[in-house]
């Protein structure tokens, strides 16, 4: 499958490839792009991260060799579509690796996830602890050093719990996900955690939609004013439709963590 993926280097992004659909070359039709992205830049796109920095690193690493190999002079930029935290064992070396290790000459665009949104929450207020805790934020709190009972917790293990955050997150940690952006769009793309509710222009997006939406989007054939980028719902592969690409395969689950490169009118998958 690696092999079939690489071939997508070769093929414009008005013709899409998706891998979960029959056999290839199983060809769809994809919106032809007026700009795609402006030239002279790439992007790498990284979906959901999930806690795994083993991935985070390795996914690193082969972004440096894809630029290495390229002997391109284009211009870099990261993005991040959310979900740093929560299912994998080292969110907070996520953070710290989110926060620190990035090269210089490559601009960095994080969003905010779901599960960020969730953290912010839980600090704010620990009645909300019980909806963290059911999606894995049990993983995050441990992560920071705080231990979570095995059994049903109440209204005061939850304020207990929140004050040991509190206590334990970085203020840096807490900064930087607080400075997350809820979208960001270059050339003919969007780029949202979760996806954008169907008719409505992105700059009138709800954030609720942006981090948690997932059928009506993901079902809706409808043309966006965009070509929206996302992650969220999982699919064991790459998800590549008419409107959208589709990048969360499922890190902490699968050790699968997606990049999605950007360039001109040409996508491709590291």
């Amino acid at each position: 499958m690696a092999s079939l993926l690489s071939r997508l280097r070769r093929i414009p992004s008005r013709l899409l490839v998706d891998p979960l659909e029959g056999v290839w070359p199983k060809v769809v039709g994809f919106p032809r792009v007026d700009e795609g992205i402006p030239a002279g830049l790439r992007l790498y796109v990284i979906g959901d991260i999930h806690g795994r920095i083993d991935l985070l690193s390795q996914t690193r690493a082969k972004i440096k060799a894809d630029r290495a190999a390229s002997g391109s002079s284009a211009n870099c930029k990261l993005v991040y579509l959310g979900d740093y935290i929560d299912g994998g064992p080292s969110s907070r070396e996520v953070i710290d690796a989110m926060i620190d290790d990035e090269p210089d000459d490559v601009e960095k665009i994080t969003l905010i996830g779901n599960h960020e949104r969730l953290l912010l929450d839980f600090l704010n207020d620990a009645r909300t602890g019980q909806k963290w805790l059911s999606v894995h934020g049990r993983t995050t709190l441990e992560s920071y050093g705080v231990p979570v009972p095995k059994d049903q917790l109440n209204d005061s293990q939850f304020t207990t719990l929140q004050s040991a955050l509190r206590d334990n997150l970085p203020k840096r940690h807490v900064d930087f996900i607080r400075s997350l952006r809820p979208y960001y769009i270059c050339g003919d793309y969007a780029f949202v955690h979760a996806g954008i509710r169907p008719g409505l222009p992105i700059s009138d997006q709800s954030l609720e939609d942006l981090l948690t939406i997932r059928s009506e989007f993901t079902s809706s054939g409808s043309k966006h004013e965009k070509i929206i980028v996302h992650g969220h719902t999982y699919s064991r592969l790459p998800r590549v439709r008419a409107y959208r690409i589709g990048i969360d395969t499922g890190s902490y689950m699968t050790g699968k963590l997606t990049c999605l490169v950007l360039e001109r009118d040409i996508y491709r998958f590291l």
